[in-house]
């Protein structure tokens, strides 16, 4: 055995973050890059170098959703309503998992019961067949 500990898995939005930083860096440099080519400062500006950067500025635009309409503000839940539905959410589950368990309580009872039944039959049949083989034993007068 090891004594090394897993690391826990990163979240998916705390991985997504970093990535999305990291590519933000490398577009934002390249955009740095190709900002003199298209402001005129080395010379003649050239219609690729204008695509490139169009580009450049549209992926980072998207990387942060730059381009989706912020959500209305009644969209928005506030804290408090939201704390109501996690709680009716709650007892919600609490109720389920009452239910879950009366049933499989029941269910449990019933076998019980149901193996005592067949324990007492199979006591009685033993019973019976010593008695039989009893009485063909003894003989009668």
């Amino acid at each position: 055995m090891s004594d090394m500990i897993p690391a826990a898995k990163p979240s998916f939005d705390d991985t997504s973050e970093l990535v999305r930083r990291f590519c933000a860096e490398r577009l934002y440099a390249l955009e740095q890059s190709l900002r003199p080519w298209v402001d005129g400062s080395f010379g003649d500006i050239l219609p690729g170098h204008v695509t490139n950067y169009i580009s450049t500025l549209k992926e980072l635009a998207s990387l942060y959703e730059a381009h989706k309409r912020p959500r209305p503000d009644e969209e928005l839940i506030p804290a408090a309503q939201m704390q109501e539905r996690l709680d009716e959410q709650q007892r919600m589950l609490e109720l389920e998992r009452d239910a879950a368990v009366a049933e499989a309580e029941q269910r449990v009872r019933r076998e019980l019961e149901a193996g005592q039944r067949l324990r007492l039959e199979e006591a009685r049949d033993t019973v019976s067949s010593r008695l039989l083989a009893l009485q063909q034993r003894v003989p009668q007068s």
